[in-house]
């Protein structure tokens, strides 16, 4: 029974490969990526992690392809499966990063932190719905959201 535990533990190591892909300036891991390499090399999940090292998101994939997508808060509470990416293109996170930046923000790395944080949260149709009004305008459903996404930009300047 031992070998056998000994060769599965070791074959895991043969066809798993995980690297830090990102860091950030603290050299906190920010996103980890994991690799299948059974007959051919598959990006097989990735994990987003807070400045804090709190878990932000996962992304599982079967041969490459995305199949579960997962994502916390900043207090590590489980939010649910993200079904919002598909409508924000890069284009959109980048001139909301640069809107960011133009606000004020200490440094790019603050601004892609909270972009990704609206991004798990809202749909870009339903960010830009939004984006202009004042709190006692949202309904209650928006206002937790915008509570979620005040509490990670707070966890994304620590």
């Amino acid at each position: 029974m031992k070998k056998i535990l000994s060769i599965l533990f070791l074959c895991g190591f043969i066809v798993s490969i995980g690297y830090v892909s990102e860091t950030y300036n603290s050299g906190m891991p920010k996103v980890i990526k994991e690799y299948n390499t059974a007959s051919k090399l598959y990006l097989s999940k990735e994990t987003g992690y807070y400045p804090d090292g709190t878990k932000k998101y996962e992304d599982k994939y079967y041969k490459g392809k995305l199949t579960s997508s997962y994502r916390w808060d900043s207090n590590g509470k489980k939010i649910t499966e993200n079904k919002n990416s598909s409508d924000w293109t890069q284009t959109r996170k980048s001139e909301l990063i640069s809107d960011c930046l133009k606000g004020g923000a200490p440094s790019r790395e603050v601004c892609e932190c909270v972009v990704e944080s609206v991004v798990e949260v809202f749909t870009y149709k339903e960010f830009k719905s939004i984006e202009d009004l004042g709190q006692s305008d949202l309904t209650e459903e928006q206002q937790k959201k915008a509570q979620l996404i005040f509490e990670s930009a707070v966890k994304c300047s620590e």
